[in-house]
């Protein structure tokens, strides 16, 4: 789904991705996102996501929506 979007997108749209766990962080990372909204997690899940997007991704943006 994100491969799409970025196909079909705008020249001047970002394409953020929501996720909710591991899995959805890691489909995100690998697929390119361009920002990155971390949702429902918990304090250290956060920190672990947020560490692991600058070491692949270092540009991105990253919101948290709090639980």
């Amino acid at each position: 789904m994100l491969e799409r979007a970025l196909k079909n997108r705008k020249s001047t749209q970002w394409i953020q991705v929501e996720v909710r766990s591991q899995a959805e962080l890691d489909q995100a990372i690998a697929g390119g996102a361009e920002s990155i909204l971390l949702d429902n997690m918990t304090p250290s899940q956060v920190k672990k996501a947020v560490k692991q997007i600058r070491a692949k991704l270092p540009k991105v943006p990253i919101e948290h929506q709090a639980i």
